[in-house]
């Protein structure tokens, strides 16, 4: 597609999610979420368990741009991704969005990592301090 005979921006950008290098993922993502326009919701949460951690991170940072509810189920699957870092990185996005609907699946998420001492331990170490 030639950018110059693009008459709708969005389009454009949201076609550059099907591309496989992951620099043109990246790049879309950040574009996508700068835009703002919420017809990007749904090809970024469809591209959001992508192989490539730098993918799956600008898809979670673009996503937590929207305040639309939709990208809480796509952050909220991402709690459950084998990586770590991504993992994390879903559940900085989605405690930023400050809805008290996530937190319990946060904070129960969070106690299967080693050396957590899950909900219990949370809740008991904030009582200590």
């Amino acid at each position: 597609m030639r950018w110059e005979a693009c008459r709708m921006p969005i389009l454009c950008v949201v076609a550059l999610l099907s591309n496989e290098r992951w620099s043109d993922l990246r790049l879309a993502a950040d574009v996508l979420g700068r835009m703002g326009n919420a017809r990007a919701i749904p090809p970024l949460v469809a591209r959001a368990n992508h192989p490539d951690e730098r993918v799956r991170l600008a898809i979670i940072d673009a996503l937590a741009r929207f305040r639309d509810k939709r990208v809480v189920d796509g952050l909220r699957q991402l709690l459950n991704h084998p990586s770590p870092r991504t993992r994390a990185h879903a559940g900085k996005a989605l405690a930023g969005r400050h809805s008290g609907a996530i937190a319990m699946p946060l904070l129960t998420r969070s106690g299967s990592g080693k050396g957590s001492h899950g909900a219990d331990g949370a809740a008991s170490g904030a009582r200590r301090n």
